[in-house]
């Protein structure tokens, strides 16, 4: 079976939720078929492959658009390329951009099977909220009626697009999040290589949902009480980095800060594996992958009570969660972990035992039996 899984963005020029998934279904589906990505480059005139293992990844032509928070590419040679390409199914990812657009399209004319996988979207204010409304109504009806299944991480994205989006309950699919647990592998020591002792760890694509001006407020207090603590916030390049060092001097507290941008993913396992807790501020978050790869490393989690983490942080059993935005109930719950080592260690035992369910070796099997089905109804 020939699988094309087609995304607005790719490793290694974006990174986040998104990227990680398509990479890991990827990788479930190639153990029993062939499989291709469809990408953006990040220049219009730039077209390359790149192997991931046994898969293939195509960075097509592509227009961006550098917003503060975020990079949208539009790669219109996507359309062409799926007319031209010899596959059996199609598998989108997001409603909300243009390549899964073009690739409806395509495979409505080439009478292809297509599935979307729905990573979420953070509605936020100005131009890009009026733009997304008008792609919306132009096409969102188009693209749920042409799609076989959507599938969902979480019990709130399944919630999120009934009621946003009116997607029928008939062609939702949950299937957590998972990851590659074999790949964490450190042979490097990040407490001595960035000189800090004792820290807290953020873990982010740095934009607004993300939530770490919170989380900057929230550790001015940890620092009245904890003067011994660092804060290491490390995510993907974005003009939104400059929002951030900016709001944390302006709080009087940077250089109690270390952020990182464009680091290596041994790197952040390190991070994970040295660092007392991890904090995940985000208001909003579909499912939350930071989360799991803290759980791997038996670290303490705190969270915002937000969307598809309330699903996977149980309060007081691996983490704690706390009011959304509520910075001073963030404070004192990181405050209480850094204190009390039997909390610690209990949660560091949970959290190994509740991630081993979310290995990708587990979701082998339903992958390429999911794929095989579609076939077999068509």
């Amino acid at each position: 079976m020939k699988i094309v899984h087609v995304t607005h963005s790719f490793f290694p020029y974006s990174y986040g939720g998104r990227e990680r998934m398509v990479l890991e279904w990827g990788k479930c589906a190639s153990k029993r078929n062939d499989v291709t990505i469809l990408t953006s480059s990040d220049r219009f005139l730039k077209f390359e492959v790149k192997n991931f293992g046994k898969i293939n990844v195509y960075y097509l032509p592509s227009l961006t658009i550098n917003l503060v928070s975020s990079i949208y590419r539009i790669p219109p040679f996507v359309f062409f390329f799926l007319l031209e390409r010899d596959f059996d199914i199609c598998h989108v990812h997001d409603f909300h951009h243009f390549t899964t657009l073009l690739s409806t399209i395509a495979c409505r004319i080439k009478r292809k099977p297509i599935v979307l996988s729905y990573h979420g979207i953070y509605k936020s204010n100005g131009i890009l909220s009026i733009l997304t409304k008008i792609y919306e109504v132009l096409f969102l009806k188009f693209i749920i009626n042409s799609v076989k299944f959507v599938i969902v991480p979480s019990e709130f994205s399944k919630s999120e697009i009934i009621n946003e989006f009116k997607v029928p309950k008939e062609k939702i699919i949950k299937v957590p999040n998972f990851i590659s647990f074999e790949n964490l592998k450190i042979r490097i020591d990040f407490k001595k290589k960035y000189k800090v002792d004792k820290y807290i760890l953020a873990v982010g694509r740095f934009s607004k949902e993300k939530g770490f001006e919170y989380l900057l407020k929230s550790f001015k207090l940890v620092l009245e009480k904890r003067k011994d603590i660092k804060l290491v916030i490390i995510g993907g390049k974005r003009d939104y980095i400059r929002v951030i060092e900016k709001f944390a001097n302006s709080l009087g507290i940077l250089d109690n800060i270390l952020i990182l941008s464009n680091v290596s993913d041994e790197e952040v396992y390190s991070a994970f594996k040295h660092a007392e807790l991890v904090v995940i501020p985000s208001i909003y978050e579909p499912f939350g992958i930071v989360a799991l790869e803290a759980m791997y490393f038996g670290k303490p989690i705190v969270a915002f009570k937000v969307g598809g983490l309330k699903e996977i942080v149980k309060d007081k059993v691996n983490g704690i969660l706390v009011g959304e935005r509520n910075i001073e109930e963030l404070a004192n719950a990181i405050i209480k972990i850094l204190s009390n080592a039997k909390m610690r260690e209990k949660i560091s035992r949970n959290n190994k035992k509740f991630v081993k369910f979310f290995d990708r070796r587990n979701f082998v099997d339903f992958v390429n039996n999911f794929y095989e089905r579609i076939l077999k109804k068509i």
